[in-house]
């Protein structure tokens, strides 16, 4: 007879194949104690608020509590090192993104963990876009907009979240490709740099969050940071459409645990992970956030690591950004 238990471990092992990790043969419970999901951000954001439904969703599979705690500072740093010096026993896990797998290794000169040896990648989760916006008076409607004003002498200034974040970063490559004369000015926060952005003390600004200002009248949306439309918001245009060929500058999230964490334990984790994002509420949980499903396993997660990181280093330099 199979039990309920004995099923769900061999759907977790199923699952966990598909990902490249090998199969889970042991029917020992796990987890025996809380597990940990670090945040390396403040309470609040689409990272933590991802977390926070992974979680819950876990720990209803796994009978087990499951805790979300938040390390911010130091542009994730603080959190991340955490994890990568953590005990390797799979109750400590990270939700990795492209700043502390991406930007991170070239923008800051001591880095403390390494973002390819330290981890141990498990699954990828979803991901984010930026919209290039502009303030509801402006007379901007496109991107070559942005172009001419340049090109007829306007001074031109755009916000960012702050120095080597991905809005500054895209920033930074929209004024390259366009040969743009515009000064860079960091806010703290979204929320700040949208509310210079509607008063004018900004011209453009790249954003995750900017579709509720948008859609209340106080900005408008000129295009999509990516080749493709965003299925979020697909009467925006993508840069693409607009003659700015690969431009791509987003935000991926996926589950990483400490580099020695036992392979067994990684695809059991990696198989409830799965088995959680084929659930009917987990893409509408991610869409309410802003973000879409990704999927993906170790592999994936890695390559998409090496890839973001070899991206930004070019970006990093090119702005000439620089952190402690």
């Amino acid at each position: 007879m199979i039990t309920r238990r004995r099923f769900a471990l061999k759907l977790s092992a199923g699952s966990a194949a598909l990902l490249g990790l090998p199969e889970v043969r042991s029917a020992e419970p796990w987890p025996t104690r809380p597990v940990t999901i670090v945040v390396p951000y403040a309470p609040g954001g689409n990272t933590d608020l991802l977390a926070r439904a992974l979680a819950q969703g876990l720990g209803q599979r796994w009978k087990q509590t499951v805790n979300v705690e938040n390390k911010p500072g130091a542009g994730t740093n603080i959190g991340a090192a955490a994890v990568a010096r953590a005990a390797p026993d799979g109750c400590t896990l990270f939700i990795a993104q492209s700043a502390s797998h991406g930007i991170n290794p070239t923008l800051y000169r001591h880095l403390p963990y390494d973002a390819l040896r330290d981890f141990a990648f498990v699954a990828l989760l979803a991901e984010s876009t930026l919209f290039l916006v502009t303030g509801a008076g402006s007379p901007w409607r496109g991107v070559a907009d942005i172009s001419a004003a340049s090109r007829a002498g306007t001074k031109l200034a755009y916000g960012s979240v702050g120095i080597g974040s991905p809005h500054h970063l895209a920033g930074q490559l929209l004024t390259t490709r366009l040969q743009l004369d515009a000064q860079h000015v960091p806010y703290r926060g979204s929320a700040a740099v949208l509310q210079a952005l509607a008063a004018g003390e900004v011209q453009f600004a790249f954003d995750a969050t900017a579709l509720a200002w948008v859609k209340d009248g106080r900005l408008r949306a000129l295009a999509v940071a990516r080749p493709q439309r965003w299925p979020l918001a697909p009467d925006i245009p993508s840069m693409a459409e607009q003659g700015v060929a690969d431009f791509e500058v987003g935000g991926w999230f996926g589950l990483a645990a400490p580099a020695a964490t036992p392979r067994d334990l990684l695809a059991r984790i990696a198989g409830d992970v799965v088995a959680l994002q084929a659930g009917p509420d987990w893409a509408p949980k991610l869409a309410d956030l802003g973000l879409a499903p990704l999927s993906g396993g170790p592999e994936a997660m890695r390559d998409r690591a090496e890839k973001d990181i070899a991206k930004y280093a070019a970006l990093v330099r090119a702005a000439g950004a620089t952190a402690d």
